[in-house]
């Protein structure tokens, strides 16, 4: 598998030119049913382009995630239907699963055409960032360049050195330079620690370390749950470096979720002021278990965004606008569509799951190694942390990676076995001759 992706090199065509506007555009948006981006638009139009038999016979997993996404959909409607929600509220919710799902499509016909294109992306990615640096998001010019910004640093400096390395990890691979890549990804974990970019650090780290163990652990699974522990120990006593740090006041910023903590050294306490709007959306999830609140709907005189308030330890009453702060796409699910909802989107998630892990130990080898593993963990996080939206944005990118990724392995391990079995064949053959002369 390893052989595939040395020594070839990178050629400049049109499909680049349609990837890098791609993504562009994608932080360009209108309002068309909510806010939709131009590139979410031009996937739209070409819908009866990419939706062909021929793309589910190359992917036949595809057929299988068609029908998650359609149980899905289906579950979503009955639910807005029931609750007698506005229109608008539950098109956009809608929409969200469409978009979703036809960026999927669109994604893997265009990335299926050579594995560099996963490579190149990234560089992509970077070059938008680094265009919209001072967008708040949604095309909107309105934050100042401010290094000192905890919030600036972490949501718009991460995403470019994050993408740009693991850009750079591929090429570093495919010559060898294993131990120089997990350098420079150790490197960027001390820089995100210095600014307090937790989540950003553990991905890093959590890439890092199965970069580093990943075929020791495949080769030998017994290993796998010491190394777990192992592995978390050492998490904890960096947290414990960091807490330190941050009670003296030796870092470059400061968080100032430490200041609202009753026991700073309790991760899970650390988790909950950071992610609060997760537990809040399972308060609200179970609050309307069945079919939901509906998709951007207010909660019950602004319970939940009181609640939330009480968990961060910010009560402020200004700024209020009573949406439910679900901030998981997991849960948001739940929340916004009940339980069949939330069991759909947990279903397609683990398939994925599932795929990646199926091959884990063949990618581990490859100098794609990084941007699997920054899938792995990225697909795990984006899904119970991050807001709904990112179903539509960042989950099609990682649904198409893998997928591609998942069905070449498996088409190079066929190949490999027929290969095998002809030659085992010539080998008998030759046998049985030499036995009758």
């Amino acid at each position: 598998m390893q052989n595939k992706f040395k020594n070839t090199p990178i050629k400049l065509k049109l499909i680049h030119i349609e990837l890098v506007l791609y993504v562009l555009f994608s932080n360009f948006y209108i309002n068309l049913i909510g806010s939709i981006s131009i590139s979410e638009l031009w996937v739209l139009l070409l819908t009866p382009f990419i939706l062909r038999k021929k793309l589910f016979l190359q992917f036949p997993l595809l057929k299988n995630i068609a029908f998650i996404y359609a149980f899905l959909f289906l579950s979503q409607l009955i639910s807005e239907l029931i609750l007698g929600n506005e229109f608008n509220n539950m098109a956009k919710g809608l929409m969200t699963t469409v978009v979703s799902f036809l960026s999927l499509i669109y994604l893997v016909d265009r990335l299926k055409k050579n594995y560099h294109l996963i490579v190149l992306i990234l560089l992509f990615f970077t070059i938008r960032d680094i265009y919209f640096m001072n967008s708040t998001g949604l095309g909107e010019n309105s934050v100042s360049f401010n290094l000192e910004s905890n919030s600036f640093f972490k949501y718009k400096i991460t995403p470019i050195l994050t993408d740009f390395a693991l850009f750079i990890s591929f090429f570093l691979l495919r010559r060898g330079y294993k131990t120089l890549t997990i350098g420079m990804f150790m490197g960027l974990i001390l820089i995100y620690i210095s600014f307090s970019a937790r989540s950003a650090s553990l991905v890093l780290f959590f890439c890092a370390i199965m970069l580093l163990f990943g075929e020791n652990l495949v080769k030998n699974r017994k290993r796998i749950l010491p190394g777990l522990l192992i592995v978390m120990v050492v998490s904890y006593g960096g947290y414990i470096g960091w807490v330190k740090y941050q009670l003296t006041g030796e870092l470059r910023v400061r968080n100032e979720q430490i200041d609202r903590m009753r026991n700073p050294y309790n991760p899970f306490e650390m988790l909950e002021k950071g992610r609060g709007e997760f537990f809040v959306g399972i308060m609200a999830f179970k609050d309307a278990f069945l079919w939901g609140h509906g998709a951007w709907t207010t909660g019950q005189d602004t319970k939940y965004v009181h609640e939330l308030q009480k968990i961060q330890g910010n009560i402020d009453s200004e700024n209020i606008t009573g949406l439910i702060p679900a901030h998981s796409i997991i849960v948001g699910a739940g929340v916004n569509n009940g339980i069949f909802a939330f069991v759909f989107i947990s279903i397609l998630i683990v398939f994925f799951f599932r795929l990646q892990f199926s091959i884990f130990k063949d990618m581990i080898k490859t100098p794609l190694a990084m941007i699997f593993l920054s899938q792995i963990i990225g697909l795990f996080w984006t899904s119970l942390f991050s807001p709904m939206a990112h179903f539509r944005v960042s989950l099609p990118f990682m649904f198409a990676i893998t997928l591609i990724l998942y069905t070449n392995t498996q088409k190079y391990k066929r190949l490999i076995s027929l290969s095998k079995k002809k030659e085992a064949l010539k080998q008998n053959e030759n046998n049985t001759s030499i036995q009758i002369i």
